[in-house]
């Protein structure tokens, strides 16, 4: 009796241990279940799973918009309330954000040219970066390179004021030379709405 408690307990731990959740991008169908961490091989790419169960890596994952598991489409993160997303069409024009609220600057580019968009200059101090410039690429089939994507700046607007985004398109090793494009946006922040 003692012995078949010991290897019981010995199982449910060992157990506990593996089958972790996988740290995963998963789709609601998927998201529950249990994974054990092993390494598998991603379907698009053949780097590694973070799980033998899961068809993609988490890099694949992002690019595709798919669960790592079964593959099926992943819901789009929403932006916050409130929140202010613009893009070319903005260049040049004022927007207004209340505080605490984030601006995204979305800019297309094309990294595989050499050209990424770079903050070059965040004027007043109405306004604050948050986190780096991200590259999120367009989605398209396996394997194909060089389709371009999007470049997000993300910003909070911390306190009453005015501020101003310059934003560069060049190729960071080209020093001297001007971006071949520029993006320019001025903000009015708004203190929060009384409740």
């Amino acid at each position: 009796m003692r012995r078949q408690l010991v290897v019981a307990v010995t199982v449910a731990v060992w157990l506990a241990l593996v089958a972790v959740p996988a740290a995963a991008d998963l789709c609601a169908k998927c998201k529950g279940k249990m994974y054990i961490q092993n390494i598998g091989k991603c379907e698009a790419c053949g780097g590694p799973t973070s799980s033998g169960a899961f068809k993609l890596c988490k890099k694949c994952s992002a690019r595709l918009g798919q669960c790592e598991h079964c593959r099926a489409p992943l819901k789009k993160k929403a932006l916050p309330p409130d929140s202010i997303a613009v893009d070319e069409k903005a260049n040049g024009t004022t927007v207004t954000a209340k505080v605490g609220k984030l601006v995204v600057v979305r800019l297309a580019g094309n990294p595989t040219t050499g050209y990424s968009w770079s903050v070059k200059k965040l004027a007043g101090k109405a306004l604050e970066q948050v986190g780096k410039l991200k590259y999120v690429p367009r989605k398209v089939p396996a394997r194909m390179v060089g389709s371009g994507g999007k470049f997000l700046a993300t910003f909070r607007a911390v306190k009453p004021g005015k501020a101003a985004i310059t934003m560069a398109y060049a190729r960071p090793w080209e020093k001297g030379k001007p971006p071949i494009k520029t993006f320019k946006l001025a903000i009015v922040v708004e203190p929060p709405a009384k409740k």
